[in-house]
């Protein structure tokens, strides 16, 4: 596809920019808007809590169960990202307003949690989809490029000791309201393989994901532990420093994509630096056992890499679902429930509620252990990572997983066909039925056999075994 307008890129990272702030400014967004640890214990917190990672993780499966749907709507409607970011202000609203509802704040409550959970979770699959339309490059610049923008607010906001409450109550407003003003792409059906799963690089993905988990809970050990000091006198300190960290970083993230472009080779060195500085920080806290600053430095720099890392996924994600046409719809719904729910939510409140970060407060081998584990991890992905990449360079040159549509266009490009009759087109090559190809646009059959005969018509054909004949006899482009 071309590449994206100013209008576009800048609408894309303002938009996306505004994802970040509830999952990483906040540990128990969106409750840190209705209560403090001084009008409630983090007991009661913990348990709503509970409550909202529960609504999270089913509208994300509903949104799995049905993402065929939810894909044909986001592909053609821009009124959901409208409705997200409605839904969203409401519900945060509602959250930073409760305690002015002294008999009903639990109502208040319960009602501002469903509406957060609900868009948040939308929100972050709609992004995913529509970002997943972009050139990889362009989409990979644009994401690493919201990050970075949002930690520099971040930055700014701390080192003025200036409250993001604002800034997370009107979140879910600005990233919906850029999405909506987005131009909508060109009509394209999602053409689904009968394992849309394969199309991951789970090469990539995998060793990812084990970070996430391996940061969010060695960042809880180590708070239990007490390790670092305390910041109670040093207002946010910690949190400019994380801030900062991830400024740093993700700025290298962007000039290397910037420099060598979306490809594999630059993901594995993204994937080294941002290990390697997952491993300085490890060392920096066990070095620093005796010296609560380095300490207090180094989980904040674990922090900041463990951050940085879910912007990579984000990325592959993205990128991934252009390149191999799986639904977006299952690539960032599982990225809802696995990367955002499970690790940051549900991790923290079952390790708090079953009372593992005090065992865990008692054992002195935890931070040596976690430290040996994670180097363990970093050296087996970086070396199946560079192996990989080695032998995709060497392998000769291959015809696309998406062989079938790259066929189809050099063999019907010429012919004028709209979008709905190249995708009838193509499911047709590929032997679906027209019940099976009404089911997948989502069409009637009576349309299918319109769309059908207009090709038909257009290569003065009769059948589909001549309309695979013909498209047999065009050699696939080599690159």
């Amino acid at each position: 596809m071309a590449s994206c307008d100013k209008r576009t890129s800048a609408l894309s990272i303002i938009g996306i920019m505004f994802l970040w702030p509830p999952l990483h400014t906040s540990g128990y967004f969106p409750l840190s808007l209705a209560f403090t640890s001084q009008t409630a214990p983090v007991a009661e917190i913990s348990a709503y809590h509970i409550v909202y990672t529960a609504v999270f993780m089913l509208a994300a499966a509903v949104l799995l169960l049905v993402r065929r749907r939810v894909q044909n709507v986001l592909d053609r409607s821009r009124t959901p990202a409208f409705v997200c970011a409605a839904t969203g202000l409401v519900g945060n609203g509602l959250l930073a307003a409760s305690p002015l509802f002294a008999d009903g704040s639990t109502i208040v409550v319960g009602v501002g949690i469903v509406l957060a959970a609900l868009s948040y979770v939308a929100l972050l699959v709609a992004w995913g989809s529509r970002i997943a339309s972009f050139d990889p490059q362009e989409a990979a610049l644009c994401i690493v490029g919201s990050y970075l923008a949002f930690s520099a607010l971040w930055l700014a906001c701390t080192l003025a000791n200036i409250e993001m409450t604002a800034v997370l109550v009107a979140s879910p407003l600005i990233a919906g309201a850029c999405l909506g003003l987005l131009a909508r792409p060109a009509p394209c059906a999602w053409l689904y393989e009968p394992r849309e799963l394969r199309g991951l690089p789970f090469v990539f993905v995998a060793p990812c994901i084990i970070f996430v988990y391996f940061g969010v809970v060695c960042v809880k050990a180590l708070t239990a532990m007490q390790i670092g000091i305390s910041v109670g006198a040093l207002s946010n300190l910690h949190l400019a420093v994380t801030a900062a960290v991830s400024l740093v970083i993700c700025s290298a993230v962007l000039a290397a994509f910037r420099l060598k472009g979306y490809a594999q080779s630059t993901l594995v060195l993204v994937f080294a630096l941002l290990v390697l500085c997952y491993m300085a920080s490890l060392l920096a806290v066990v070095l620093g056992l005796d010296s609560g600053y380095q300490s207090f430095l180094g989980k904040r720099a674990l922090v900041g890499s463990e951050h940085v890392i879910e912007v990579l996924l984000f990325v592959m994600l993205a990128c991934t679902a252009h390149e191999k046409r799986f639904s977006p719809v299952l690539a960032f719904g599982l990225y809802a429930m696995l990367v955002v729910a499970v690790p940051q939510f549900i991790a923290s409140d079952i390790m708090y509620q079953t009372g593992l970060l005090n065992v865990l407060s008692h054992l002195d081998l935890v931070v040596p252990l976690v430290a040996v584990a994670s180097f363990i991890v970093a050296a087996v992905a970086i070396g199946l990572l560079v192996r990989f990449s080695t032998r995709a360079a060497q392998a000769p040159a291959a015809p696309t997983a998406n062989w079938q549509e790259e066929l189809c266009r050099t063999a019907l490009g010429n012919l004028n066909l709209s979008p709905r009759e190249f995708d009838v087109a193509v499911l047709t090559y590929r032997g679906y039925s027209a019940k099976k190809i009404a089911d997948t646009l989502y069409v009637s059959e009576s349309t299918v056999k319109t769309h059908t005969s207009h090709v038909y018509r257009k290569l003065d054909i009769h059948s589909k075994q001549e309309l695979i004949a013909f498209i047999d006899g065009f050699p696939i482009k080599e690159k």
